[in-house]
């Protein structure tokens, strides 16, 4: 069967690998787990073998209709992923729905995710970039290998790498995350609205002076130095 490089089928093949990263999410008969593009299943097999309670694969392409006793849900993943309810996420992710697939994911906040993405990709999650500074709020985030295009058929141009995220507990994370559901409110509604409870409006207000022209400006429209600026803003609030 061809792969549809549209949909950034990169199947792994390397048996070895394939193992490596069900080792690492360390199932057990409670997990309940979700593998996003399972297209052949050679990853699903391997997570049949560790007997979680139940495997819900989402795969665009419904020609991959696996002989394996799984949940299949053929769609979109972005939305299908909001629908479930689950605790560990497992996946060989099409790398061009990496980031906004770990937005939702991150929204979600399961337990522990174990993913094969873009090695600039995970790379991005290690430093102070947007995504980064508010993925490592929730998430002790690991880049354990780098794996080469030979792992996969046909061969990605690029590196990938191997990342696993446990979520963690965090006193800023609540003020974070309404960063991702409000992208049309102003920095000043954000905070107003995230401070409601910890300060007063008048108190508030008074506070938001420091970022200047900044609380004008809308949450979607903010680049990296802009939001280092808020972030650093909302650590002090905590």
């Amino acid at each position: 069967m061809k792969q549809n490089l549209d949909l950034g089928q990169h199947f792994m093949i390397d048996e070895s690998l394939l193992a490596r990263i069900v080792a690492v999410a360390t199932l057990t008969s409670k997990d309940i787990v979700v593998e996003i593009g399972s297209g052949k299943g050679a990853l699903t097999k391997h997570l049949y073998r560790a007997k979680p309670q139940k495997i819900i694969c989402i795969e665009q392409d419904e020609r991959f209709i696996l002989p394996i006793p799984v949940q299949h849900l053929f769609g979109n993943a972005l939305e299908l992923i909001t629908q479930l309810s689950f605790n560990k996420v497992v996946a060989n992710i099409p790398y061009h729905l990496a980031e906004p697939l770990l937005i939702k994911l991150l929204l979600l906040q399961p337990e522990k995710m174990v993913l094969v993405v873009g090695k600039t990709f995970a790379t991005k999650l290690t430093k102070n970039t947007i995504l980064g500074l508010i993925f490592r709020e929730a998430y002790d985030v690991q880049i354990l290998e780098t794996i080469s295009s030979k792992a996969f058929f046909p061969p990605p141009k690029v590196q990938s790498a191997l990342l696993v995220a446990t979520l963690q507990p965090s006193a800023l994370l609540p003020f974070l995350m309404p960063f991702y559901t409000h992208q049309g409110q102003k920095v000043k509604n954000y905070i107003l609205s995230v401070t409601q409870g910890l300060w007063t409006k008048r108190e508030a207000k008074k506070q938001l002076i420091v970022l200047g022209e900044l609380q004008e400006k809308k949450l979607y429209a903010l680049n990296t130095k802009d939001f280092l600026k808020l972030y650093h803003f909302i650590k002090t609030m905590v």
